[in-house]
């Protein structure tokens, strides 16, 4: 198994990145083996090692504008901007996935600003980990 995905935002981000998928029902797993496929400054942990495949209930078109979108906003290392380094993680079944359109706006709307590990954006972040998960979670599918 490759190296793991560089979260380069809060772990919050991260499990609110694994709130939207589970909702729209593009994954399938629990929280601790989907969080061990990422690391990040802010979490790392030596003692977590990545477990198998994540099954992503959708194509592989999807995937990718997922990562080129984390990737442009600086959640993730702009040269694994494409899907190549997810692709080390997911698995595709090409199973017909949520409206495709509906959960992109959804990860803009959860995801508008670059990421936290910025200076210029720490801000917005830590000002919105204030509000509850379920919350923005919400606000983020109804837009």
């Amino acid at each position: 198994m490759n190296k793991k995905i560089y979260w380069y935002c809060f772990k919050r981000q991260c499990w609110e990145f694994y709130e939207l998928l589970t909702l729209y029902k593009l994954i399938s797993c629990s929280r601790d083996e989907f969080m061990s496929h990422f690391t990040g400054k802010k979490f790392h942990d030596d003692e977590i090692h990545i477990g198998d495949l994540i099954l992503w209930h959708g194509n592989e078109t999807l995937l990718d504008l997922t990562a080129r979108y984390l990737a442009k906003k600086g959640f993730i290392d702009k040269e694994t901007g494409s899907s190549h380094a997810l692709e080390d993680h997911f698995s595709c079944s090409d199973i017909p996935a949520v409206n495709s359109k509906k959960f992109l706006i959804s990860l803009k709307t959860l995801f508008p600003e670059t990421t936290g590990y910025r200076c210029k954006t720490r801000l917005y972040y830590k000002k919105r980990n204030r509000t509850a998960l379920k919350e923005i979670i919400e606000t983020s599918l109804h837009s």
